[in-house]
């Protein structure tokens, strides 16, 4: 997916992951935002069309190799009172594997644990 058309904002308040994730994009040729909080990168998402926004993903690249249980990506990223609304994941996690791995149906980097939840790997 080499397209400097490819608009990314990333939304995390820390700066080493943001850092992390758009030196990694870049590299795959992709044009990416860092904001610090969600009305900075929404605002500049609005504005410049941006074609995928990564918000907290810090929560998976926190704890590389572990397998996070759906309710605690659940509760990290959209609240405690989310925690029961697996669909909200699975619809999240299939949108940023389109976006982000080579094969969506096979991927590498962002793996299914079924029943538990999810695993980041090939990231140190």
């Amino acid at each position: 997916m080499r397209d400097p058309t490819v608009r990314i904002v990333v939304i995390d308040t820390d700066k080493a992951i943001r850092r992390f994730i758009r030196i990694s994009l870049e590299a795959a040729g992709m044009s990416v935002f860092e904001a610090q909080t969600g009305a900075q990168g929404l605002a500049h998402a609005a504005t410049r069309q941006a074609y995928l926004v990564i918000i907290e993903l810090s929560v998976l690249v926190r704890h590389p190799g572990r397998v996070l249980t759906h309710e605690h990506l659940l509760g990290e990223v959209w609240g405690p009172l989310q925690t029961d609304n697996h669909h909200y994941l699975r619809i999240y996690m299939g949108h940023l594997r389109h976006k982000l791995e080579r094969d969506p149906a096979h991927p590498e980097h962002i793996v299914t644990e079924a029943g538990v939840g999810y695993r980041l790997v090939g990231v140190r």
